[in-house]
């Protein structure tokens, strides 16, 4: 910002003395171009942060097209595959979650076909408070 608005002062300084132009800042533009490319990367890590992530578990999961046993499968997830969770649902005595697998495909999964980011039961270090650990 500094080199531009040192070339807009320079600029308007010879608009005012009558002299010839300042050429453009090629530094101050390759700067500017670099701050929104990590600037726009930045934003993208923050969105992707957000995305609840799970591990398909099961040897292989039909992914339903509602929560429901009944429903119709729409394809076969096998284990080991990474999907993204975009809703939890507890219908009854069971949990479903609505996942998207990259592609575009999208259905329902019973909760312990699917390992998320987000359970405690999935972190490697599991800390109590007041256990003295």
């Amino acid at each position: 910002g500094a080199l531009f608005l040192r070339w807009y002062g320079a600029r308007r300084r010879a608009i005012e003395e009558e002299v010839a132009m300042p050429s453009a800042p090629f530094a101050a533009v390759v700067l500017f171009i670099l701050f929104i490319f990590l600037f726009g990367t930045s934003i993208a890590m923050f969105v992707d942060r957000l995305e609840i992530r799970g591990t398909i578990v099961a040897v292989k999961t039909p992914v339903l097209s509602a929560p429901d046993m009944a429903a119709t499968p729409l394809f076969d997830l096998f284990e080991g595959m990474e999907v993204i969770v975009r809703d939890t649902r507890r219908i009854e005595d069971d949990t479903w979650r609505r996942i998207y697998y990259p592609g575009g495909n999208t259905g329902w999964v019973r909760d312990r076909d699917v390992l998320t980011s987000v359970d405690p039961s999935a972190r490697a270090f599991a800390f109590k408070l007041g256990d003295g650990t």
